[in-house]
């Protein structure tokens, strides 16, 4: 504010809802107002004050307060197309919302929202997640809010390769190992209609029962035990 003539000092105050007051002194034009509550409008009005008359109170002018934090964020995968929802409780004062979900190995990815969810669709396959919301208006924008961990979905099998052991009509598939998939399972199809599979913990596993002069189609899907859904493909002459 301006300096008012005979003034030695002033006393802002702010006066918000449920009769909540906050208030500052100062010697200057400009004061910092302690414990405004976050994401309330507080009507502001400046007080000049000499050693003669107390009291000479400005217009009063709007102040809103930045918004809160959000809470209770959580956040879930979204199998059928990998990318990860994540809702959280409505913040008061926010007019729009940004979600930052930092993952292992620097990767980050980010989304915008007006709503209380957002779906974060270019996150990478088989990472850890660290997932924070952050509340903003026209002016301010919120502290992050707690975080919360989410592993993706897991990546299809790489370097997949099978072969027969003739002597005992086997058929050997194996993969490369991936630390993040906690178990495979191996299907395979043949132009008979007969189906074989096999589940394994490790990088190979192996098909019996297999009919002779078959062309087989096999699929491997990694599972974590919710989203078993990344597969590869590829044929095996029984």
């Amino acid at each position: 504010w301006q300096p008012s003539r005979g003034a030695d000092s002033y006393i802002v105050q702010a006066f918000g809802v449920e009769e909540h007051e906050t208030n500052c002194s100062t010697n200057s034009q400009s004061c910092i107002l302690p414990d405004l509550m976050c994401g309330f409008t507080y009507n502001v009005s400046v007080i000049a004050i000499n050693s003669v008359c107390n009291v000479s109170q400005s217009e009063v002018q709007q102040l809103q307060a930045v918004p809160c934090v959000p809470d209770l964020v959580e956040a879930r995968v979204v199998c059928e197309s990998g990318g990860v929802m994540v809702s959280w409780q409505q913040s008061k004062g926010a007019l729009f919302y940004s979600t930052v979900a930092q993952g292992s190995g620097g990767y980050a990815s980010v989304c915008n929202s007006t709503t209380t969810t957002c779906l974060l669709d270019n996150v990478l396959c088989g990472l850890n997640y660290s997932i924070t919301v952050i509340a903003s208006d026209d002016m301010c924008s919120s502290d992050e809010s707690s975080s919360v961990e989410i592993n993706t979905v897991p990546c299809v099998p790489q370097k997949v390769s099978a072969e027969m052991v003739c002597s005992s009509n086997i058929g050997v598939v194996s993969w490369e190992e991936d630390e993040r998939v906690s178990s495979y399972h191996v299907q395979a199809l043949g132009p008979d209609g007969h189906k074989t599979y096999c589940n394994s913990y490790e990088t190979s596993c192996e098909l019996t029962g297999m009919h002779c002069g078959q062309l087989y189609n096999l699929t491997v899907t990694a599972q974590d035990g919710r989203c078993d859904k990344s597969s590869s493909y590829l044929d095996l002459i029984s």
